[in-house]
């Protein structure tokens, strides 16, 4: 389909303009932060790293860093965190379909029921159309 407006002829312009400054805002952003750095005297910094005393992880040697380094395995940080995830994404899930039904329920017998006024059914209509398109 075919755009049609006042403003269609500026659209080059305007992509143009965007290209241009996120590219200057990049070198802009690299540049404050090299000034920031030398100002604060942390151009060769490297981070300490220490293990806490409450770690608790398999020694292995490092290749890439030449020395050994402590590793905890991925499949122990997925029992810490996963569970929790999918036990609040199932919630979430299971009162978006109870709230959709009800939503459902209410407008099916606003519009069975002529009692309802016009202004009941917009509302019961545009609530469910929020919950199964925005959601």
């Amino acid at each position: 389909p075919r755009v049609t407006g006042g403003y269609t002829h500026l659209a080059p312009a305007f992509v143009a303009a965007m290209i241009t400054s996120s590219a200057l805002l990049g070198q802009l952003w690299r540049h404050e932060n090299q000034r920031l750095q030398y100002l604060w005297g942390v151009i060769e910094y490297v981070g300490a790293e220490y293990v806490r005393p409450e770690f608790c992880g398999e020694k292995i040697y490092s290749f890439i860093k030449d020395r050994y380094e402590y590793n905890y395995p991925e499949w122990k940080r997925w029992l810490q965190f996963k569970p929790i995830s999918f036990l609040v994404v199932g919630v979430q899930t299971l009162l978006l379909m109870v709230l959709s039904f009800a939503l459902y329920v209410q407008l099916q017998d606003a519009l069975e029921n002529p009692s309802y006024s016009n202004i009941v059914r917009l509302l019961l209509s545009s609530g469910l159309n929020v919950v199964l398109y925005c959601v």
